[in-house]
């Protein structure tokens, strides 16, 4: 097995205490060739320095980028990929802790001759409940419906989206991607579904290491700054933006109907989440002129039956 330096990319934003006990959990990794690169979101003073004690006792290489303003998720790691010289480029939420073996079972699905492999993502298990699969990433499809995978006995071999709690990606891959996340995907949803739908259509694999083990204590930092409301508007409009991004003009045409219609029947459902559906599909048209648009996909990438596991109330509540 090959030996590749890894860059880690952790997040910070008022969440001190968690962060510290994700740094501390790194401090005991098997494989020791990494560096973090720590990107705190204009933390208030008193948390920053919480931050910088840590860093001053602490055995691990890294690297402090303390940033005036909140870039949140998508404008954090992007500003931490800047700042990455390793060869692999790892990102991991600072509300997890992690096995010793993280690491190193992350990066072993690399060195099996599978040339097309651009990223792996790690089984994330519930920080609560240590005995319980949160999931390690899923699927979507043709109605903007994301699957949760929860069964390690059955990972999936196509049309995998990785999770965004933990990945590590090839560095050389971000050349021919671009920017790693979407900027106006802020507050959260659906910036890992547009990452692994652009790798799907240059042609790369993506996988799940089931050994590489996450605990996650699951939107801390969405609860703490009261970003709950923002993320459930986010939610449709990244869906929306989503769909628009990997799509050409003709097939998201065809496609959004079947958005609209869907979210309208789940709306109908759960009536108290109409406001904010139709501020999401506002917000939607109001950033599609602000973003990329890639179009380069079809609908190979998108599941073709109902999910039933998981609900709008699952990802709304």
């Amino acid at each position: 097995m090959r030996n590749p330096s890894v860059s880690i990319i952790i997040l910070n934003y008022n969440g001190a205490r968690d962060t510290v006990e994700c740094l501390e959990s790194l401090e005991n990794q098997i494989y020791k060739k990494f560096k973090v690169v720590l990107v705190d979101n204009g933390s208030k003073e008193d948390d920053l320095n919480q931050i910088r004690k840590f860093i001053e006792k602490s055995s691990l290489q890294i690297n402090l980028i303390a940033l005036k303003d909140n870039e949140g998720f998508t404008g954090g790691n992007n500003i931490g990929v800047k700042y990455c010289t390793e060869e692999y480029i790892a990102c991991l939420n600072n509300d997890t802790v992690v096995e010793d073996d993280w690491l190193k079972n992350l990066l072993k699905p690399f060195f099996k001759n599978n040339e097309n492999l651009a990223v792996v993502g790690s089984l994330i298990k519930d920080y609560y409940n240590r005995q319980k699969i949160a999931h390690y990433g899923g699927r979507i499809n043709i109605f903007g419906q994301f699957e949760f995978s929860n069964n390690r006995k059955s990972l999936p071999k196509n049309n995998f989206v990785v999770s965004g709690v933990s990945f590590v990606i090839k560095k050389e891959v971000l050349k021919e991607i671009g920017t790693l996340f979407c900027q106006k995907f802020f507050p959260g949803y659906y910036e890992d579904v547009d990452l692994s739908w652009r790798l799907y259509n240059l042609g790369y694999k993506i996988s799940v290491a089931p050994d590489s083990i996450v605990y996650h204590k699951v939107s801390t930092t969405f609860k703490r700054e009261n970003l709950v409301a923002k993320g459930k508007v986010s939610y449709f409009r990244n869906k929306y933006l989503t769909f628009y991004r990997n799509l050409s003009f003709v097939r998201f045409l065809l496609i959004f109907p079947v958005l609209i219609t869907w979210d309208f029947i789940s709306v109908l459902i759960l009536s108290n989440r109409a406001r904010i559906w139709i501020k999401g599909i506002l917000e939607f048209f109001k950033n599609i002129r602000k973003i990329k648009h890639i179009g380069n996909g079809d609908f190979s990438f998108l599941g073709k039956r109902i999910y039933y596991t998981k609900t709008l109330r699952d990802w709304t509540q």
